[in-house]
């Protein structure tokens, strides 16, 4: 649970980008059917492995595949799980970063506002641009730097910081 300050109130709070999301979900469900893509082309392309081909082989095959499905599911509810717990937070005395850190812990940083000595935009990929989404770096007096990756409408959000 996050403590906040008396006087202090919430602003805005903001996630990553939603494309970031998508890309991982795409690239997880091309993982996903690969095994099974690349066992239909051998086998449409050689046809003797056709013949090698058992139902022993078959079994087995279907046996790592369903394995391989599980990792990949796993995979997909961390992506998810991930997206939706991390959270900025701008309060009118500091910018809270919550960050989901594996499936069962969190971590918590904070940085108060008058700690902040420069708030710069790192340059935008092609993607990023048309998507309007980027990474903000702040530092901080003390020469540590914090990222706010995947932030949707950076420059709107570096002008209100």
């Amino acid at each position: 649970m996050i403590a906040f300050y008396k006087d202090e109130e919430i602003l805005k709070t903001t996630r990553r980008h939603s494309l970031a999301l998508w890309i991982e979900i795409i690239c997880l469900s091309i993982a996903s059917v690969a095994p099974y893509v690349f066992a239909r082309l051998n086998i449409l392309f050689f046809s003797s492995v056709k013949t090698l081909l058992t139902i022993k082989m078959t079994l087995v095959f279907v046996g790592f595949y369903c394995l391989w499905l599980v990792v990949v599911i796993v995979f997909f509810a961390i992506a998810i799980s991930d997206h939706y717990l991390d959270i900025w937070i701008l309060t009118n005395r500091r910018i809270i970063n919550i960050s989901q850190k594996g499936i069962f812990s969190r971590e918590i940083k904070s940085v108060d506002r008058n700690q902040i000595i420069q708030i710069t935009m790192k340059p935008q990929t092609g993607i990023e641009k048309r998507f309007n989404y980027g990474t903000l770096i702040i530092s901080k007096s003390d020469g540590e730097q914090v990222l706010i990756e995947e932030v949707p409408n950076p420059e709107k959000l570096k002008h209100y910081l």
